[in-house]
């Protein structure tokens, strides 16, 4: 365990957040020049229509359901929330780095999906994941082998990445409902040296490693990962439309309501309902599809009813911001 993405998440958040801002730049920036390249010695570097549902199976359901996936891609920045007790003069950090990174990471990835559909050929894109790492095999179709290679350290550095992300970010949810006296209290503690949540984070990598490994085994990986893009894409959709519900309710009981506290966040709740209509629609009823739902309304159910019978009462530490 002391190689794994568990370690420097123990160790503080500075030294991982570090690790995966320097390695995340050199995979954009790895990753965009392969997909320039791709765009540049393919038939047909310029099509507008893959920014359209021509090519999506289903048309725009099509485009939902693609969403759903899209989102656990996304996810990640909003982590970076979990950090405001952390940082310095969060309210004006936090807020700068979200920004940020949503602008950064929208160009890249609607820059390399272009340059890999493109690359692959939009009227094929339903085989395009047929292939377990269809980018590498693009890669080396066009003669780039030595970016393939690199791309394939890059995506191994990435799981690692993600990893770390979803246990800082997980663990350090842990600790404030521990703190808020919405889990056990045992969660609350930090490291007397390192001062992480190091006992949320281990039990985090406990449970993530039991539940990937017991679904790997016993449904294959690719049920399992779809089972977990599913639970992950509708639970991230739901979580958000609550949020967006709650903003504007919350600030205006703190006195600090803006008029974008409502139009935004009902924007955004739009698309949040489209694709999970979309996801409804479009999705065929498999074993997956099966074990996903009832997972989300079995922890939907107990969620509601701890959160009936036991209150959060948040509680603030000094210099932490809410």
């Amino acid at each position: 365990m002391h190689y794994s993405p568990w370690c420097l998440p123990y160790l503080g958040i500075k030294p991982s957040v570090k690790y995966m801002l320097w390695t995340g730049m050199i995979e954009i920036a790895t990753l965009m020049l392969g997909g320039a390249i791709i765009i540049a010695l393919s038939p047909k570097p310029w099509d507008p229509l893959v920014f359209t549902p021509a090519y999506a199976p289903g048309g725009w359901s099509g485009v939902g359901m693609g969403l759903v996936f899209a989102f656990t891609a996304f996810a990640g920045w909003g982590s970076m929330t979990f950090l405001g007790a952390e940082a310095k003069e969060a309210h004006v950090n936090i807020r700068r780095g979200v920004i940020a990174v949503v602008l950064l990471l929208s160009v890249f990835f609607i820059f390399m999906m272009y340059a890999l559909i493109i690359g692959w050929g939009p009227s094929n894109a339903s085989t395009y994941f047929q292939y377990f790492i269809p980018g590498i095999t693009e890669a080396v179709k066009y003669g780039l082998l030595p970016i393939a290679i690199l791309w394939i350290i890059l995506v191994t550095n990435s799981g690692f990445t993600d990893t770390m992300a979803i246990l800082n970010a997980v663990a350090r949810d842990m600790y404030t409902m521990a703190k808020d006296s919405a889990l056990p209290q045992w969660l609350s503690m930090t490291h007397p040296r390192y001062k992480t949540p190091h006992r949320a984070l281990l039990l985090d990598t406990v449970i993530g490693l039991a539940l990937f490994t017991a679904l790997g085994w016993t449904l294959g990986p690719l049920n399992a990962f779809l089972i977990t893009g599913l639970w992950g894409g509708i639970a991230t959709s739901i979580e958000h439309l609550l949020i967006n519900i709650a903003l504007p309710l919350y600030s205006r009981k703190r006195d600090f309501f803006k008029w974008t506290h409502v139009v935004i966040p009902a924007i955004a709740s739009i698309l949040y309902i489209f694709v999970l209509y979309a996801t409804a629609v479009t999705t065929a009823i498999s074993l997956p599809v099966i074990v996903a739902v009832t997972f989300l309304v079995a922890w939907f159910i107990i969620t509601g009813v701890i959160s009936w019978k036991k209150p959060v009462v948040p509680r603030l530490e000094e210099g932490e911001e809410l």
